[in-house]
């Protein structure tokens, strides 16, 4: 029992920073409910199987942030959770929301997730497993979309339009920022980036990274 209690620790020391930009206020093309969504999102990484977590939830000039947050610490003990609050909003689709979520993030490894989407239980472990196992700098993987009939899954290939922020994972150690990745591209901006920094990546299998919200598509 010990040893099987060693193994779940070793293999769950690594400390991983999840990143989650939220901004509640409406937008064209801004997903329905997100109050609720936001709350979805952040209780699929509580119920995730991998256990050495903080979400750093960056919130973008919004009081309605703040107060739900403060609500989901009182009521979950077993999820570190770090707040910050902008002061003044930010623009629409800047990177500045998650340079910050890097900044103030402690893990070795680095994911991110969007408040209207969500982590299947076994999404983290296999990130760090893979990325731990094969030594990578960063990865990029499929994702699967939430859509009326079900999930379908997402093959992703490390073009514009296809790669974005729900299907990267990095290492924290010297990892570039996303300062000056602004606007609806900012994510393909950044993984350039990350292109640039180290040509030790790979695509990994096995992730289950849940899109429910496509503008105009899909919105689950």
């Amino acid at each position: 029992m010990n040893l099987e209690k060693d193994l779940i620790n070793k293999k769950m020391s690594k400390k991983v920073s999840v990143i989650m930009p939220v901004y509640l206020g409406e937008y064209e093309g801004c997903a329905s409910d997100r109050e609720t969504k936001f709350l979805r999102a952040i209780n699929s990484v509580i119920q995730s199987s991998y256990k050495n977590i903080e979400l750093i939830v960056i919130g973008d000039c919004c009081s309605i942030t703040e107060k739900l947050i403060k609500k989901v610490k009182k009521e979950n003990k077993k999820l570190d959770i770090v707040f910050f609050n902008f002061s003044e909003k930010q623009p629409l689709f800047s990177g500045n929301l998650r340079s910050k979520g890097i900044e103030l993030s402690k893990g070795e490894i680095i994911l991110y997730i969007d408040s209207d989407d969500m982590y299947s239980v076994k999404h983290i472990e296999t990130v760090v497993s893979q990325i731990d196992s094969e030594k990578l700098d960063w990865c990029y993987f499929n994702d699967f979309i939430h859509s009326n009939t079900g999930l379908s899954i997402r093959d992703v290939e490390l073009e514009h339009g296809s790669v974005g922020t729900s299907s990267i994972a990095h290492i924290r150690e010297n990892c570039p920022n996303w300062d000056g990745c602004n606007e609806y591209g900012h994510d393909w901006m950044f993984i350039q980036k990350l292109i640039e920094w180290s040509d030790n990546y790979d695509k990994i299998y096995g992730t289950s990274y849940i899109v429910c919200h496509i503008p105009t598509m899909t919105d689950f």
